[in-house]
């Protein structure tokens, strides 16, 4: 790969780096798996400090991105490697008009301790897991200070209705922190609260896709099988870029 491929686009990540990972073919199919079916925003990275946030292919143009297909056209926009090719740092999944899935994000201030965001999300947790209308349950690590936490659902319906029954269902929770509050807005917490944010719950709402990497803390959104164990430090980029294989440049 030339020079431009070996420029940093993020603090001690290089161009080629993260091309590499998002191509390393379980993180891709991983990736794929979450995102396909769905409207998708790409954030790219063309110099530090330069970052475009976007929904649409291309300037202009009404339709939205939606990944449909990978290694089959690096010149089309519903190709994977399309964007992968052209400094794409991060990939978020968006609600549509009909939802199966609660999305909940878990959105700590800075003064909160990783253990107080814990307690949180297990409360949580435990509430979802015990109701009836919910099949199962996944914690994921958003790649900042927070979680996600998502539920799936035996049926779909209008996102409106589901953010409203995600509100229902955290009114009888008790959980264990003194300044807990529920957004559904983008707004950002104050440093000693938690933020359940149902922001994601709304048409066009998004999340990071797993295995997305955060570009603010070069870290990646992940799934999270034992909470009381789980070290964010361990989803931090440098511990996957000295197993990457070399992925052939297609452009």
């Amino acid at each position: 790969m030339d020079e431009k491929w070996d420029e940093e686009l993020l603090p001690g990540i290089k161009r080629r780096e993260i091309y590499n990972f998002y191509l390393q073919p379980d993180i891709e199919q991983k990736i794929l798996n979450d995102i396909m079916g769905r409207d998708v925003i790409v954030k790219q990275v063309f110099r530090p400090g330069k970052t475009v946030l976007r929904r649409h292919p291309f300037k202009n143009s009404p339709e939205r991105i939606r990944i449909t297909k990978s290694w089959e056209d690096p010149n089309d926009p519903n190709d994977y490697l399309y964007w992968i090719s052209r400094r794409a740092t991060e990939l978020h999944r968006t609600t549509g008009d009909e939802t199966d899935e609660l999305i909940f994000d878990i959105d700590p201030g800075e003064k909160v301790s990783l253990n107080s965001v814990k307690a949180v999300v297990k409360s949580l947790k435990k509430m979802l897991d015990n109701q009836p209308s919910i099949i199962d349950t996944e914690i994921r690590y958003s790649g900042g200070r927070g979680f996600y936490v998502i539920s799936k659902m035996k049926n779909k319906m209008p996102v409106n209705e589901a953010r409203q029954l995600a509100k229902d269902f955290i009114a009888g929770v008790d959980i264990a922190h003194p300044d807990v509050t529920v957004y559904s807005s983008g707004l950002p917490p104050r440093p000693n609260e938690i933020k359940i944010d149902l922001a994601p719950m709304k048409r066009g709402g998004s999340i990071r896709a797993l295995y997305s990497l955060n570009s603010d803390t070069g870290r990646i959104s992940m799934p999270v099988n034992n909470i009381d164990s789980f070290n964010p430090e361990d989803a931090d980029f440098r511990n996957f870029k000295n197993n990457l294989q070399e992925v052939v440049k297609f452009r």
